[in-house]
């Protein structure tokens, strides 16, 4: 396809194009800004000079076979760089908070990038202004690898692991947005994790930086730049993100927060010693399933609880991706420089170059999102757009919308077992902390039913039905292979069903760890009501997931639901 304007004709062979007779969905469930549209126009043409598009979009004669929307958007890969030139700076005072929570005498340093007029060390900040995104590395060594010897203050060799994001910085800098990397060395070491003084410890930088922005706040602040920075920032638009115990920390920054706009939060392979349970703010979380260090995943708790406590509950949007083959460190260049800690033999091994590209961009993508309402990013989150950075990688999305119509949370709301089938209910399985329906099955002719309740029967309003679904470790599986089923709607008499895996994989749990994490499979309604099927969206009365083929397995299944 040719998304640059041109028209291009390809002749095809007779049987290579379904003869069809109808519509393959009525029109649009919801209209949408698309950078490419079905158009074949109304007259025949042998050569583009003789093709004319008439420039709507006709439901009776512009469609795709098979297609599950009218339309796409092109977009550039977030990995890379903008056009807005890129500056360079820094800030650095040794032992600037005497007391920070239980820690002493802890420094104010980072390293910064931002859109400039010109490239460069120092040069003028671009016409603003601009949103701040701020990251803080986790624990790492802090003076030379194996040195047991130093401390934080006899250290002559520290080790700048708040450099190891510095594509990341450029990337969000060349693109308008300012990008601070943090050094959190006064609280690295073995214990404590100091989580709550480094989620203090970004506030007090953003304090810093709206000092620096207007001189009438935080009045007690240095301004390391003379003024290059005031009224260039939009403090309005603020994203905090972090690495291991800095992933923990940026939930910790807003969860402590009573100052700042904070409209975004994100972690990469975070701890979770706090137990903090998000809001209402859009969360994003990196877990690499080869990681060496938080083994555990533990980041996916933080996602699971995220809008636990709101009313009605859930009542967020978030986002993570399960990276097959990833560590914990090779996200971080310096880290990475300073070793593996993943298995060496683990499958699906990625190199650190190319583990970074992942990471920097999803974090882009995410961050620009919310900073720079960059939604065409958003069908990334929900793992529909791939670009070269990450392509060929097993990269498993788990998404959550705001906005949706929920039919199972995980306590069995209503489930019916059939034809051998069986469901429970079961808490906490696996590395999750939600409530999940553990679902098996011995033979191809199970079911699992749910009749959906009469006030939630229309879902005219909704685009997808999705569910977030995992393999458990039983030996029922598939042997290193994904798992399947086919996904029933019922609705004004009529049936339509397709199977799970024309949307989704439902992975084996990555290598021996029994790490069961539920990705998201998410079936655009468009697909129940191709071909004139019958199916009416606002009245759906039944959902059915039949298990015809593989013949048997066992899965976990949760937030069954209708959403945009």
């Amino acid at each position: 396809m040719d998304v640059s304007g041109g028209i291009e004709i390809h002749p095809v062979k007779s049987w290579c194009v379904n003869g069809t007779d109808v519509i393959i969905w009525p029109s649009p469930l919801t209209p949408g800004n698309y950078d490419v549209v079905v158009d074949f126009g109304n007259n025949p043409a042998a050569t583009p000079q003789q093709y004319q598009t008439d420039g709507n979009y006709d439901s009776s004669v512009d469609f795709l076979d098979g297609a599950d929307q009218v339309g796409f958007v092109v977009a550039t890969d977030p990995y890379e760089l903008g056009a807005i030139p890129i500056g360079q700076d820094s800030y650095s005072q040794d032992n600037y908070f005497p007391q920070l929570g239980g820690a002493i005498n802890v420094d104010l340093r980072a390293v910064v990038r931002y859109p400039a007029t010109a490239p460069g060390q120092g040069t003028p900040v671009a016409a603003g202004p601009h949103p701040i995104f701020i990251i803080e590395h986790g624990n790492h060594w802090f003076c030379g690898v194996g040195n047991f010897v130093d401390t934080h203050d006899s250290c002559q060799n520290r080790t700048p692991n708040h450099m190891g994001y510095m594509h990341l910085l450029d990337s969000l800098a060349s693109h308008g947005i300012i990008a601070v990397s943090i050094d959190a060395y006064d609280l690295t070491g073995p214990v404590p994790q100091w989580i709550v003084e480094r989620g203090t410890l970004i506030l007090k930088h953003l304090e810093l930086w709206s000092h620096m922005n207007d001189p009438q706040t935080f009045q007690t602040y240095p301004d390391f730049f003379n003024g290059r920075f005031a009224n260039h920032l939009d403090m309005t638009k603020i994203s905090v993100s972090g690495h291991s115990r800095g992933g923990e920390a940026s939930v910790a920054a807003y969860m402590l927060n009573n100052s700042f706009s904070i409209n975004s939060v994100s972690s990469i392979a975070p701890v979770d010693g706090q137990g903090y349970n998000l809001p209402d703010v859009p969360y994003f979380v990196i877990l690499p399933a080869g990681d060496g260090d938080v083994y555990d995943l533990s980041g996916l708790r933080i996602y699971d609880r995220a809008g636990s406590t709101l009313m009605p509950v859930d009542s967020t949007v978030k986002s993570g991706i399960d990276v097959y083959g990833a560590s914990h460190n090779f996200f971080n260049t310096v880290w990475a420089a300073d070793g593996d800690d993943g298995a060496a033999n683990r499958p699906d091994f990625i190199a650190a170059v190319d583990q970074q590209k992942i990471g920097e961009a999803y974090l882009a993508a995410f961050t620009r999102i919310h900073l720079n309402n960059e939604l065409v990013y958003e069908d990334m989150m929900r793992g529909k757009l791939t670009f070269p950075s990450f392509a060929g990688r097993k990269i498993y999305p788990f998404h959550h919308e705001k906005n949706h119509l929920k039919v199972e949370d995980g306590t069995n709301l209503g489930a019916a077992a059939a034809g051998g089938a069986t469901v429970m209910s079961v808490n906490s399985p696996s590395v999750h902390q939600t409530a999940a329906l553990q679902a098996g099955w011995p033979a191809g002719t199970a079911t699992i039913t749910y009749t959906i309740p009469v006030q939630k029967r229309d879902v005219s309003g909704f685009e997808v039905l999705s569910f977030r679904v995992a393999q458990t470790n039983s030996g029922v599986n598939p042997v290193m292979s994904d798992q399947d089923f086919m996904v029933e709607l019922q609705g004004g008499g009529k049936i339509r069903a397709t199977y799970s895996s024309n949307y989704g994989h439902i992975p084996s749990p990555y290598d021996s760890r029994g790490q069961d994490v539920m990705t998201t499979i998410r079936i655009p309604l468009h697909s129940f009501i191709m071909n004139n099927s019958g199916v009416t969206l606002n009245n759906v009365d039944t959902l059915v997931f039949r298990f015809t083929s593989p013949t048997q397995g066992e899965i976990y299944v949760d937030d069954i639901e209708f959403s945009r």
